[in-house]
């Protein structure tokens, strides 16, 4: 079971790399394998999507959601999810 879900990181230090603050990503989730990759994302130079677009990817790798971490309660939420007939 696939699922997919935008998330907004937000950083107290910029990346170092990047120089970014903030991230805006559609990610996709393989609820049955507990794996998320990015479909899409855009680095900005604010807090929480604002500023400047520093950079934006497309599609990376799968990788596994370590148990306690912030994406794995993201990721029981969207797998949990149910949606309402008819919408």
């Amino acid at each position: 079971m696939f699922r997919r879900a935008w998330v907004i990181n937000a950083y107290s230090e910029r990346n170092l790399e990047g120089g970014f603050l903030s991230a805006r990503g559609l990610k996709e989730f393989d609820c049955a394998d507990e794996r998320i990759q990015n479909v899409t994302q855009t680095n900005f130079s604010g807090a929480f999507a604002t500023g400047y677009t520093l950079a934006s990817m497309d599609e990376g790798e799968w990788t596994f959601v370590a148990p306690g971490t912030a994406y794995s309660a993201v990721m029981k939420y969207v797998c949990d999810y149910k949606l309402t007939p008819g919408k």
